[in-house]
């Protein structure tokens, strides 16, 4: 299976970017959805998870729970030839948060584990 590469790009040699791995696309389709912010597209405004919307927002149990299962319902809105098994989203130090989605492809019934990391601003008092 050839597919377009998602994010829509062009390739070093000027072609439309495509790809022949149904697990690249699904963990392309999988990273789109977790990246971009709610309503951030005008014609698909539920589109989206809004994690990056953590590094700028307290990171408590109760945020990061809500936006696991945000980002859940929109993996599985989204996510072609894929079953979203697990999102676990945490934040490893301060100003890095993770994503980890447990998906399996439905057509090799084989499952993956993709983690995405957003790194922060962080300001640290420095010691002179």
């Amino acid at each position: 299976m050839i597919t377009i590469s998602t994010p829509f790009r062009i390739d070093a040699n000027g072609q439309l970017a495509v790809t022949a791995s149904l697990q690249e696309a699904a963990e392309h389709q999988i990273l789109d959805v977790l990246m971009t912010h709610l309503r951030e597209r005008t014609m698909r405004p539920t589109y989206g998870a809004g994690i990056r919307e953590l590094l700028f927002d307290v990171t408590d149990p109760g945020a990061l729970s809500y936006t696991a299962e945000r980002a859940r319902e929109a993996l599985e809105a989204y996510v072609t030839e894929s079953r979203i098994e697990s999102v676990s989203i945490e934040e490893s130090s301060p100003g890095l948060v993770e994503a980890h989605v447990t998906y399996t492809l439905i057509p090799y019934d084989r499952t993956f584990t993709l983690r995405a990391s957003l790194v922060g601003v962080v300001t640290e008092e420095s010691a002179f």
